[in-house]
């Protein structure tokens, strides 16, 4: 009589192991949806997943390692991830910070923030809250309550003797206007922000008097994360050449969604200025960067002493944007992409006339001694 054979059960390890694989496979799904879902962003940044982060690790451990890193573009849209993209095209979230997310769905917050007088965070390396490295706080500078009245009409100026005192470039210098280009690129080319940066260079020539080096060089063309790599050899070249450069001046127009840049002056449209300085916070060497915040500082408010509330206050930056090259160096930002080309170069003709009563030492403007 045959025997019926039993049935043998599993092992426990067998059962182990495919737990085992079910989980990893599991976790590797759920790490998945985090990185590559709209919350991804949230999540490192919850978590302070941040890629800087190894810069700054390195930096502060390895002796040495100072000399090798550079300065990455902070301000990189062409290779965001694709849903990052997506949201930017979508509804003009540019950096989906929860800042950014409730300023879009609740507008009464911008509002707010305006009527504060605050500038929002604008995009990766940007902070209004936390000192730079080292626990250095920036000096204070109170906006007087009351403006000064508009400066006279400027006098007939001798054309100096002496070289360039004023460097203008683009380290993006494919920004570009809507109202103008139906585009907020010129992607590899040179954008209508350039046409600003010729515009404020010629008056202060034609008006002023004042000696200025253009650069219209393309400097954010793939990969574009080394746009400020570039322009930072451009800036080193023109300080050899010219080492009695008195002010640089990185030409931008600004990407931050619910800040109104419309002004008018004169009865006039213009589009509103915005400072940026960098630190050193990213672990890159910047050891006088208050001085880049004071000059900033001092120009914004003769800004808004000449024309109020043309300027918004100054924007404290965690990357340096190659200012630590020069003590008077700053990022200038003349209005956003849903400015008109007239606003912008209007607004440049403005600022040309602030930045030549500092450089001017008999102007009527207040004397700037940093």
């Amino acid at each position: 009589m045959e025997k019926t054979p039993k049935k043998v059960p599993l092992r426990p390890e067998k059962n182990t192991d495919t737990l085992l694989l079910l989980s990893l496979a599991t976790l590797t799904l759920f790490t998945g949806v985090l990185l590559f879902s709209s919350d991804s962003v949230f999540f490192r940044r919850y978590f302070h997943f941040d890629s800087r982060l190894a810069g700054v690790f390195f930096t502060s451990t390895i002796p040495g390692f100072q000399q090798v890193i550079t300065e990455s573009d902070p301000d990189l849209v062409l290779e965001q991830r694709k849903l990052d993209l997506f949201l930017y095209f979508l509804v003009g979230i540019r950096h989906p910070t929860p800042q950014e997310l409730f300023r879009v769905q609740l507008p009464v917050t911008t509002f707010y923030q305006q009527k504060k007088n605050l500038v929002p965070v604008s995009g990766a390396g940007v902070s209004r809250l936390q000192p730079p490295a080292g626990g250095k706080k920036p000096p204070e500078r109170p906006v007087p309550a009351i403006p000064s009245p508009a400066p006279a009409p400027p006098r007939e100026i001798e054309k100096p003797t002496a070289g360039p005192r004023v460097l203008i470039f683009h380290t993006h210098t494919s920004e570009s206007y809507l109202p103008a280009s139906g585009k907020t690129h010129q992607f590899n080319g040179k954008g209508d922000i350039v046409l600003v940066g010729k515009h404020l260079a010629e008056t202060m020539e034609s008006k002023y008097r004042i000696p200025v080096l253009h650069c219209d060089t393309i400097h954010d063309h793939y990969p574009f994360r080394d746009s400020y790599q570039r322009s930072l050899t451009t800036v080193e070249e023109y300080l050899e050449r010219h080492p009695e450069l008195d002010v640089i001046l990185d030409i931008h127009r600004d990407a931050t969604p619910g800040l109104e840049h419309r002004v008018m002056i004169r009865n006039r449209p213009a589009a509103k200025i915005v400072l940026v300085v960098g630190t050193d916070r990213l672990g890159l060497q910047h050891p006088k960067w208050e001085k880049n915040h004071q000059f900033a500082m001092e120009l914004v408010d003769a800004i808004n002493r000449a024309y109020p509330d043309l300027a918004h206050r100054v924007i404290l930056a965690d990357a340096r944007y190659n200012q630590h090259l020069h003590e008077k160096a700053v990022l200038v930002e003349i209005g956003n992409e849903k400015s008109t080309l007239e606003e912008a170069l209007y607004s440049a003709e403005l600022f040309a006339e602030i930045l030549a009563s500092y450089l001017d030492p008999a102007a009527t403007l207040q004397s700037f001694s940093l």
